[in-house]
């Protein structure tokens, strides 16, 4: 696998340590922001090199290439009962090398560049899941890692695969919304609003038109997971969140139309800025960016799903449900364990043939300083998970931001 590395040296002397940027994903290659992952450390490459790579199968390096994630038409008239079967096509287009793209490989890659350019120690700045990368690659190599700088983390062990932490997290976020009285004559407690309004889309869906971002009208529905997935929208537009307290309020007093609304921004139906046509360089950038064959091969070799790895599809269904149901079902409150369970990538990796060994045991992080940021706002990667990551390294050199 050839890598592509892009190295900024400090000055006409290569540096002893570098700082090493992760991007997220998997599957988001990191060179299209390399001037954008500098100016964001600025501070700590006064005396570093800085390295960024788009890490194996992603952007310029070996990118992984499904044929039937190439055909839109077949992709857009896919059902969640349908999705997995071509995520299986998926995996059987890449054949057996669809093992080689899990993250213990990106960790070797790492420690194969940090020897060829010579660096003795490392700085890992990483996001999302750049920062499970960062992770496994201290546990594997503490003797190389200077410090660590992690941004929206990700555990070493992979997401749970009920995203159980994330439920939990929704209510301290719907909460702050409404701190300081900013809900006032709105609501008093979004969290009880979601819940009522969640308990009647369970007796039916919530119907109307609404109109998208060039003036054409949709009619639109909404579910209890169409509502979840406006909430995990708002992840990355702090306006959509914002808004969701008075939609949900207005939800409850029979005017569905601000949430069908929401439900179209969620989609991207309705733009959060103006139109640009796409230069073919912005084109290409965008394809670079992300690539979901190797979000894939990542995610279904290497998520500690609740099924063994020899079992058949249907089997792995049914040993999922067991697990489900041995969760109390407050854990997923004001949701419940059936959306849980859609919400994640379980239905799309349960027909995935897996072609690698399961990962291998955590191992203790090194005492070095840390540097652990997380947001209330954030359901993706919810502080929790910085919490335990914190937990494991020791105190006087760890400091959590969370905002």
């Amino acid at each position: 696998v050839s890598l592509s590395v892009e190295q900024k040296p400090v000055g006409a002397v290569p540096s002893q340590s570098a700082v090493l940027a992760l991007a997220g994903g998997p599957g988001q290659a990191a060179l299209p922001f390399a001037s954008q992952l500098a100016k964001a450390i600025a501070p700590a490459l006064t005396s570093r090199d800085l390295l960024v790579f788009d890490q194996r199968g992603t952007g310029t390096s070996a990118p992984l290439s499904c044929p039937i994630f190439n055909n839109f038409r077949t992709l857009e008239e896919a059902t969640e009962s349908t999705f997995g079967a071509l995520v299986e096509l998926c995996a059987l287009q890449i054949g057996p090398a669809r093992g080689s793209f899990t993250t213990k490989e990106s960790v070797e890659d790492i420690e194969a560049i940090r020897h060829a350019a010579g660096y003795k120690k490392l700085v890992l700045y990483g996001t999302s899941y750049g920062t499970k990368v960062a992770l496994e690659y201290a546990e594997r190599y503490p003797q190389h890692v200077e410090a660590l700088v992690l941004d929206s983390v990700v555990l070493s062990s992979g997401p749970e695969p009920f995203d159980i932490a994330k439920f939990q997290a929704m209510g301290p976020a719907l909460e702050e919304l409404c701190s300081n009285r900013a809900c006032a004559g709105i609501t008093s407690s979004p969290l009880v609003d979601m819940a009522r309004l969640i308990a009647q889309l369970r007796r039916h869906e919530l119907r109307g038109s609404a109109y998208d971002g060039s003036g054409h009208r949709h009619t639109v529905s909404i579910g209890e997971f169409n509502l979840l997935l406006i909430l995990d929208a708002g992840d990355l537009n702090p306006a959509l969140r914002a808004l969701l307290p008075a939609a949900v309020r207005s939800a409850l007093r029979h005017d569905p139309g601000p949430l069908l609304r929401l439900s179209l921004l969620a989609e991207g139906l309705i733009p959060n800025v103006p139109k640009s046509v796409p230069s073919a360089e912005a084109e290409r950038t965008a394809r670079e960016e992300e690539n979901n064959a190797l979000f894939f091969a990542t995610t279904c070799e290497e998520t500690p799903f609740p099924w063994r790895r020899t079992a058949s599809a249907l089997t792995r269904n049914e040993e999922a449900l067991g697990a489900l149901g041995a969760i109390p079902s407050l854990d997923f409150y004001p949701f419940d364990a059936t959306s849980a369970l859609h919400a994640g990538t379980i239905p799309s990796c349960e027909n995935w043939p897996d072609a690698s060994a399961p990962p291998s045991a955590s191992s203790p992080l090194p005492d070095v300083p840390t540097l652990l940021l997380s947001g209330a706002q954030d359901l993706r990667t919810p502080t929790a998970n910085a919490r335990s990551v914190a937990a494991q390294i020791d105190r006087k050199s760890t400091r959590l931001n969370s905002s």
